[in-house]
C-alpha cells in the first residue's frame, strides 16, 4: 500500500498534460493561483494518512476504488497543476 499510493500520485502527474490540453478552461477557472489545488492535494493526503482508511481500502471495495480515483485525479493532477502557479512564499509555506 505504501508503494502503491505514491505510484498512483505519479500516474496522476503523468496524466496531467493530456487533461490540461483537454480541459484547459477548467484548470484556469478553478485553480487560477494554485492554492485551491494544493488545498485539495493536502486534504486527500491527510485523509489517506488515517490508518483506518488504509485498512478499509484492503477490505471494502468502494474505498479501494476511491483510492484509485482520488490519488491520481484528486492528488497527482492538482499537485502538478498548482506547483507552477504558486508564488515562492506559498511554496515555502507548503514545504
Amino acid at each position: 500500500m505504501h508503494m502503491q499510493i505514491p505510484l498512483l500520485g505519479i500516474a496522476g502527474m503523468l496524466i496531467y498534460p493530456y487533461l490540461k490540453e483537454t480541459f484547459s478552461q477548467f484548470f484556469e477557472k478553478w485553480n487560477y493561483n494554485g492554492i485551491q489545488g494544493i488545498l485539495l492535494f493536502m486534504i486527500i493526503v491527510i485523509y489517506w494518512l488515517f490508518p483506518r482508511t488504509m485498512d478499509e481500502a484492503l477490505g471494502v471495495s468502494h474505498i479501494e476504488m476511491f483510492k484509485f480515483i482520488s490519488w491520481p485525479f484528486l492528488a497527482g493532477v492538482p499537485l502538478r497543476d498548482s506547483w507552477g502557479k504558486l508564488s515562492q512564499l506559498a511554496k515555502d509555506i507548503f514545504l
